[in-house]
């Protein structure tokens, strides 16, 4: 099989009509297409392995809702080797197939996240290096050698130079998480003090939101509700993403988020504000205490989500696993009320809302005082000792 010669630009070839030119999409597989010569030795192309008419000269490495990242490939032909040196150009358009670029600001494209084309990237440079009998990747092999993580040996001499690379990578609280459930070891003490300090930063802002006072309860980007969905980990129970209502498209009176915690059940969250009282002396009634109107406000509303998750409760289970991917048991959602600040509260208001918690059935009344004081105790457990 020959391909015409029509050179438009140097190392650029363009196949006879009876060639489809195709664009290879990185998540299908790669072991499909192969790298062949040109018939005249002049240059290479890529090619499906069941059809050679089917020619590829691009690679979507990464395919978002807005944005792809794609790869160009021409081969020049290197007179010292009698190789090809692949020429690699990187590119972002929009889904209209325009170029994210301009001729002021250049476009920069990050291969550092699995799902935003890292794995990918990788793919591609090691498909191109398995044909090393006809592509030239210089001293690639010399210089980079990918190996099996479990293959690699830490010393004491070189435990350092490791320890200090996965610090400084910048991986996700999640990979720390992991590291954390592995044997005890330097790693895990210092994975574990990275998120003391992360987390200590966290309730250090609180205690700085509580003295602002200026937050608004769910307008804003500095919000209390986004603020603290981001943080719900101040609750000490370790929660999966929270499932947004807009995204399970259920109709009826339901609460903005749900949280399912890693046991697979669900809790509710009800927001508002630090500056709302919580509760008051009833006047009437020696030592009896009574909710704010705020805070009554709130027992009602988030009975009546309670109501609603349990009228509905096998069409959000399924929502939910056809949106998010993972079961949930609507099985008696526990709910949290986040209201008041209780951090000049006296003895006798305290034991007060205790008791009015206490006959609350499923629902507990927090105040952003017991959040900090929830928030400090989980990172300041035993297992966080050094």
């Amino acid at each position: 099989m020959i391909l015409e010669n029509n050179k438009k630009d140097e190392g650029e070839w363009v196949t006879a009509s009876s060639f489809d030119i195709q664009i290879f999409d990185l998540n299908d597989n790669i072991s499909s297409i192969e790298i062949n010569e040109r018939s005249d030795g002049s240059s290479c192309y890529i090619a499906k392995i069941d059809n050679r008419g089917i020619i590829y000269n691009e690679f979507i490495i990464y395919n978002g809702p807005q944005v792809e990242f794609r790869c160009k490939v021409n081969f020049f032909k290197n007179s010292d080797s009698g190789k090809f040196i692949p020429r690699l150009t990187f590119y972002k358009q929009d889904k209209s197939g325009n170029l994210k670029e301009t001729k002021t600001n250049k476009v920069i494209i990050e291969f550092v996240k699995r799902d935003m084309g890292l794995d990918n990237f990788w793919k591609l440079i090691s498909f191109l290096k398995s044909f090393k009998e006809i592509v030239d990747t210089g001293d690639f092999d010399k210089k980079f050698k990918v190996v099996d993580p479990s293959s690699v040996i830490i010393t004491d001499k070189n435990k350092a130079t490791y320890i200090k690379k996965i610090i400084n990578a910048g991986y996700d609280e999640d990979i720390w998480l992991s590291l954390i459930n592995s044997n005890p070891s330097l790693v895990t003490k210092l994975s574990y003090s990275r998120i003391y300090q992360n987390r200590q930063k966290i309730i250090d802002e609180l205690e700085g939101r509580l003295l602002n006072g200026v937050f608004h309860e769910t307008i804003g980007d500095n919000s209390w509700q986004k603020w603290i969905y981001k943080n719900n980990w101040l609750f000490g129970v370790n929660y999966k993403k929270p499932i947004e209502k807009t995204k399970i498209n259920i109709t009826g009176v339901m609460p903005d988020y749900l949280f399912p915690t890693l046991d697979g059940f669900v809790d509710v969250l009800e927001i508002k504000l630090p500056s709302d009282n919580v509760i008051e002396k009833d006047a009437s009634h020696a030592g009896s205490w009574k909710w704010t109107t705020e805070a009554n406000k709130a027992v009602g509303q988030v009975i009546n989500y309670l109501c609603e998750i349990d009228r509905l409760k096998f069409e959000i289970e399924k929502s939910v696993k056809r949106n998010y991917g993972y079961d949930i048991n609507l099985l008696k959602p526990h709910a949290y009320i986040l209201i008041g600040d209780s951090s000049l509260w006296d003895e006798e208001k305290k034991e007060g809302l205790r008791k009015m918690n206490h006959y609350l059935h499923g629902i507990d009344v927090l105040t952003y005082k017991d959040l900090m004081d929830r928030g400090s105790q989980a990172i300041n457990i035993k297992n966080f000792e050094t």
